[in-house]
């Protein structure tokens, strides 16, 4: 996967997140890319999030133990 170079410039100055670990400059522009994808804009549908959600939960609320 290749991302745009313009989305280093966007990636927030961080090398360290709250939880201590070092993150890498490539893995914040791709955050920072896929963050500006039209779909993980304000205001587009996400209505297929809750659809995911509710299809998991069903699925796993047929799940059996086997011994």
């Amino acid at each position: 996967m290749r991302f745009p170079d313009d989305s280093a410039a966007q990636a927030p100055d961080l090398s360290v997140n709250e939880s201590g670990f070092r993150l890498s400059e490539s893995y914040l522009a791709a955050i920072a890319w896929i963050e500006n994808l039209p779909q993980n804009q304000n205001g587009s549908d996400k209505t297929w999030v809750e659809e995911a959600i509710e299809e998991s939960r069903l699925h796993f609320a047929k799940a059996v133990r086997v011994s």
